[in-house]
């Protein structure tokens, strides 16, 4: 299932259900994922996908990577194949828990996909909307720190402007400050093809980065109109 919230000028689409992973299925590594539109304009995006061949260069926009989302220690919030572990290892608890005011809105995951890694992580990701910012948070409760990687996956129509560092949309005069760790992936880079029609590609801006987490370390990243 998934949702649709707004507040103020942005909205947020998400994932607010698990399902079986033990079963086949067509479905994405996107539990963490949400998009992100303000005042209609897409900001954060799907990548989509191609193609389901194997040889495709966009076979694997189903893996967490491809999403605005995160691996830990390399390995995405569930694993990606179904069918290759016993039961057990595909089993975890998800939960999304909105809370809103006139100030706020803030969607928070809670869940525990990646304790098969380390069972005291309990991850959470706090996303935060207020009238002029969006703010991204990723938590976890373990002590012993874990490697993880953050992706944001960029609408086409924004570039970045390097003498300024901020995402400009010239067509709907959109500005944007990033603030994070997160650095701009080469359009080398496979995790830069997205996909709005089966069997098309198109380049798409991705900003990533490698982080240390653990109960005392927060990831932090925020988008701010300016």
């Amino acid at each position: 299932m998934w949702n649709k919230l707004s507040h103020d000028k942005w909205t947020i689409i998400y994932r607010s259900k698990v399902s079986n992973k033990a079963i086949y299925n067509h479905e994405h590594a996107d539990l963490l994922h949400f998009m992100i539109e303000y005042d209609d304009i897409q900001i954060l995006i799907d990548s989509g996908r191609s193609s389901y061949k194997f040889n495709d260069v966009h076979f694997d926009a189903f893996k967490s990577q491809y999403h605005n989302s995160v691996t830990i220690d390399k390995l995405s919030y569930q694993p990606e194949y179904s069918k290759y572990f016993p039961n057990d290892y595909y089993h975890s608890k998800f939960d999304v828990a909105v809370k809103q005011d006139n100030e706020i809105l803030k969607v928070t995951f809670n869940g525990t996909g990646f304790n098969r890694i380390d069972r005291m992580i309990q991850f959470r990701r706090e996303v935060i909307l207020t009238n002029k910012y969006l703010l991204i948070t990723d938590i976890s409760m373990s002590p012993h720190t874990h490697i993880i990687d953050n992706y944001f996956h960029i609408s086409k129509e924004f570039f970045y402007d390097l003498d300024n560092e901020v995402l400009t949309n010239k067509v709907n005069n959109l500005t944007i400050k990033y603030s994070g760790k997160c650095k701009f992936l080469s359009q080398d880079n496979k995790l830069t093809n997205g996909s709005e029609k089966y069997g098309e590609i198109y380049k798409k801006s991705v900003l990533h980065s490698t982080e240390k987490i653990d109960s005392n370390r927060k990831i932090i990243n925020k988008f701010e109109i300016i």
